[in-house]
């Protein structure tokens, strides 16, 4: 996926929290490889990997 899409400028100019998409990706492959659908989203922060898994991959801050 990085491979194919790591250079486009909507995902390394519009996200927030610097590495949260790459924490995504890897949350949903350990944890919920069978999931669909699923979803990256550059807002999203980067918390720690307990955190982001325990949000369902998807964490918000509070």
């Amino acid at each position: 996926l990085f491979a194919l899409k790591g250079g486009d400028s909507n995902w390394r100019d519009n996200e927030k929290s610097a590495g949260s998409m790459r924490q995504q990706l890897s949350c949903v492959l350990v944890n919920y490889r069978g999931k669909t659908p699923w979803n990256l989203e550059p807002f999203r922060p980067a918390l720690s990997d307990s955190e982001t898994r325990a949000a369902g991959c998807n964490p918000v801050l509070r």
